[in-house]
């Protein structure tokens, strides 16, 4: 009985991981970014089972071989490295593109939508507003 409820559990995870990496229009986007091949629902995780100092010149060499943009698949999770700087003012200086990863959404019983949950233009706002109150 339990190797039929795992085997049905490997067969829905198979199957969420193929729909999230492949039909849905962000993982379809998200693999037209150069990155290494990942395995099959735990992607390039696999990887990062290694010491601190590994995983550092891994995560190093990651970004030299695939500059200037990256991707790893953590799970169901994408990873993207930007490390141009063209490309990084790019996107911070847009409204659209800061919204906050869903991990926050625990946060927002708590937070409500402040500075640290909040997102998008009500994000920009505030940070504009609190940086002008506090340069020097």
């Amino acid at each position: 009985m339990i190797t039929i409820i795992l085997l049905l559990l490997t067969l829905i995870l198979l199957i969420s991981n193929y729909y999230v990496h492949y039909h849905r229009r962000k993982g379809r986007l998200i693999n037209l970014i150069p990155g290494p091949s990942g395995y099959p629902i735990v992607g390039n995780a696999f990887q990062y089972l290694a010491s601190r100092e590994e995983l550092w010149k891994f995560l190093i060499t990651l970004t030299d071989e695939f500059y200037p943009i990256g991707k790893v698949w953590g799970f169901f999770f994408p990873v993207i490295s930007i490390r141009h700087p063209n490309d990084l003012e790019t996107i911070l200086s847009s409204t659209k593109h800061i919204e906050k990863s869903i991990f926050y959404d625990i946060l927002h019983p708590f937070f409500g939508t402040g500075l640290l949950t909040s997102g998008g233009a009500k994000f920009a706002f505030t940070t504009k507003d609190i940086n002008s109150h506090i340069s020097f």
